[in-house]
């Protein structure tokens, strides 16, 4: 074959395994097989603009954001000196700066995020998931955590007030707005300030908004993102079962979406799914790494599920060395050693218990006053106990 022809074989062969996995991400071995295609393509041709975007979306594929990064940037050097005012090449263009958005947000970049979205904006002023995107990184930025989110949300409602993603963003704001109100009632109208029932309540508008999403949309990512959202609501209402239920048609849907991962987990350990929990968590480790939250909330499913002492012992060491003054990290911590300890046969009280009650001691000295005054009789006991043991009868 010549070089040509082999060339286009090879990128039209490779753009067909990103639309496989684009339709079904868990087929992994079709993005091993795209990124070995593009490696062929660009061994051909270094400078192919295709072949330069099929790798760029490999690496986003694989969350190796940096690479993606300086593709996509690549390709739009040569992609914007053209300068469309229209059409497809346009909207082509704004795809690539989308893309590098999300580059962006993946290396946890903000305001650089927030330009490459202003670019397409200012591009084309029409771009309504541009907006809605726009909006919420203005919310995310802003040191009041509005900025001029409202504004892009205006005005994408002024472009298409029923297009699902300004839905999608119309409803996360009722939602917030209902949680500001007063709590869950007044979220749902039960309890306006003035005493009488409110129009439209915040949460009742939320729900509206999510149920015209489902009815319109096709797209596994806005479904994914609605089911969510409906999760969160039935989740504030505390109606696990249902919340458990919306969560998981958002797994479904879309596997990694980190805040319904974490969701799914907290309506798990409420309806006493711990193992569901345990791994919903586990993945949300894999894929976004440690957090305070996450691994205190994966400790917490450890020790309440039975045999699993070893894996909350490693969970909450690795807490509080992520977050040294979190208290409720250390009391876990001992009490997961604890559990081990009591694992072999004759078992003495382990060392690192009482040093984990010596660093809840030590954040309730130093730290908050309100602390100290809720801290449970429960806490100082087992200190004391434990100092005892090791003859600190002072201590004690």
């Amino acid at each position: 074959l010549a070089p040509t022809t082999t060339l286009e074989t090879f990128l039209n062969k490779g753009f067909l395994s990103l639309a496989v996995v684009a339709l079904d991400p868990s087929k992994g071995d079709e993005l091993k097989r795209g990124e070995m295609l593009f490696e062929y393509a660009l061994n051909i041709d270094s400078t192919s603009p295709r072949a330069i975007l099929g790798m760029a979306v490999v690496m986003a594929h694989k969350r190796e954001w940096a690479k993606a990064l300086a593709l996509f940037r690549h390709v739009l050097a040569r992609a914007a000196p053209a300068a469309p005012r229209g059409g497809v090449r346009l909207r082509g263009l704004n795809k690539i700066r989308f893309a590098m958005a999300t580059c962006f947000v993946g290396l946890a970049r903000f305001d650089q995020t927030r330009n490459a979205l202003g670019a397409i904006v200012a591009a084309d002023p029409r771009d309504v998931e541009a907006l809605c995107a726009l909006a919420h990184m203005e919310a995310k930025i802003a040191t009041d955590g509005v900025g001029r989110s409202m504004e892009c949300l205006d005005e994408a409602v002024n472009v298409d007030k029923d297009h699902p993603v300004v839905l999608l963003q119309l409803a996360n704001h009722a939602f917030y707005c209902g949680m500001e109100e007063d709590g869950a009632d007044g979220a749902n109208g039960e309890n306006a300030s003035d005493g009488h029932s409110q129009a439209t309540p915040p949460w009742e508008l939320a729900e509206t908004l999510l149920q015209k999403v489902l009815k319109t949309s096709r797209s596994k990512h806005v479904r994914g993102e609605a089911h969510y959202q409906l999760g969160r609501l039935r989740h504030a209402r505390q109606v696990y079962d249902e919340a458990y239920e919306e969560y998981k048609r958002c797994r479904e849907l879309e596997p990694e979406h980190s805040a319904c991962l974490h969701g799914f987990a907290q309506s798990c350990v409420q309806l006493g799914r711990m193992a569901e929990a345990s791994g919903a968590l586990e993945d949300l480790r894999k894929s976004e790494g440690d957090s305070t939250e996450v691994l205190r909330l994966l400790t917490f499913v450890y020790l309440h599920s039975g045999k699993r002492q070893k894996q909350a012992a490693d969970a909450a060491d690795a807490l509080v060395k992520l977050d040294p003054e979190d208290m409720e990290g250390w009391v876990m911590r001992a009490e997961a050693h604890e559990q081990l300890a009591a694992m072999k046969p004759g078992h003495v009280v382990p060392k690192v218990g009482l040093e984990a009650y010596e660093q809840v001691a030590r954040i309730l000295k130093n730290g908050d006053p309100q602390k100290l005054q809720h801290a449970s009789p429960q806490l100082w006991n087992n200190l004391g106990t434990l100092r005892g043991l090791r003859g600190d009868v002072f201590g004690a």
